[in-house]
């Protein structure tokens, strides 16, 4: 049938009528229904559909003006900006995803681990928003956090809350990823970046992306130099002013990079302040985590040289803690 001769239909309460005559007005609209109970059709547009298709129409300058503004603001908005950088690697998240699909459960609990993580970014700018002017100085500017594939991207201005954000973001991820049976490899930069949600992109992630794939190696998040040099160990002291220890959060490791020390009960706090029962409390279920990934993987020696050094630096952290009892983890074996 030629398309000029489709049958022409109305709807009247409801209801979907032939039109008397069957012809089409010019002053009004049709839809063309293919495949419908009565064949193919022209559907005449109802008053109702006419007055709002007419003020679409009515409010299309107004509609595209808005737009403009937005991309044009967008636009705006797309400049590089001094931002400190966290590329991390989530080790084994394809193979867990894997076993998700036929486990719930730990398809929730992976879930819930980065949802934490963007909470909390989201936290951090409603306070900020909320805050006087005098207050809001005092919260890190601009956070942002972006999960892709096996990979958690985190990012905030290079101001002076930076590092207390970066510090904060990490612990909260690495050890509840940990807790799940998760190691994190990854690499911290300062940078230009433009990262808005899941858009982001500059020299300071693909900075971030090399150290993490080709320094890093094993199960560490390393800090670019010039940032270690800049983020040395800050002092620990009582309400009178007296030098406890030096916060541990950062550790050197013998090949001279610096890395986030994520085996620490109480990431921050030196070992002096840390009572034996918490240490042991702390370490003890990473000890047998650690013993059963090592007896796991000893026919894949890629990922037994990861486990290796993580026993290695488990090893390191029990010597400073002499008082938690612990046995060191037998490398030997």
């Amino acid at each position: 049938m030629n398309k000029d001769d489709l049958p022409v239909f109305l709807v009247i309460n409801g209801e979907l009528v032939p039109k008397p005559g069957n012809k089409r007005d010019p002053n009004r609209r049709y839809v063309t229904v293919v495949g419908g109970a009565e064949g193919d059709y022209y559907r005449e547009f109802t008053d109702e559909e006419e007055r709002r298709t007419d003020q679409w129409e009515a409010d299309r300058p107004q509609r595209e003006a808005e737009e403009a503004k937005k991309a044009a603001q967008f636009r705006e908005s797309l400049k590089y900006q001094q931002r400190i950088v966290a590329f991390l690697d989530v080790l084994g998240w394809s193979a867990a995803i894997k076993q998700s699909i036929k486990d719930p459960m730990l398809a929730q609990q992976l879930g819930i681990v980065l949802d934490v993580a963007k909470t909390r970014a989201q936290i951090h700018e409603q306070l900020k928003q909320q805050a006087g002017d005098s207050v809001a100085s005092v919260f890190p500017e601009d956070t942002q956090i972006t999960h892709f594939s096996d990979c958690i991207l985190v990012s905030v201005a290079a101001t002076e809350y930076a590092r207390m954000y970066i510090e904060s973001e990490l612990a909260t991820i690495v050890s509840n990823l940990l807790k799940l049976g998760f190691l994190v490899r990854g690499a911290i930069v300062q940078g230009m970046l433009i990262h808005k949600e899941s858009l982001a992109y500059g020299p300071a992630l693909v900075q971030a992306y090399a150290l993490e794939s080709e320094i890093a190696r094993v199960p560490r998040v390393i800090l670019d130099p010039a940032l270690a040099k800049q983020w040395m160990p800050r002092p620990y002291v009582d309400k009178d002013k007296k030098l406890i220890g030096y916060q541990k959060i950062w550790t050197q490791d013998v090949d001279g990079w610096t890395f986030f020390d994520f085996l620490r009960p109480f990431i921050g706090m030196p070992p002096e302040v840390v009572s034996a029962q918490i240490t042991r409390s702390h370490l003890e279920p990473l000890r047998s985590l650690i013993v059963s990934r090592l007896t796991e993987h000893k026919t894949s020696p890629n990922i037994l040289a990861k486990y290796y050094w993580v026993a290695r630096h488990f090893n390191r952290v029990v010597d400073e803690y002499p008082g938690s009892g612990l046995a060191k983890i037998d490398l030997a074996q």
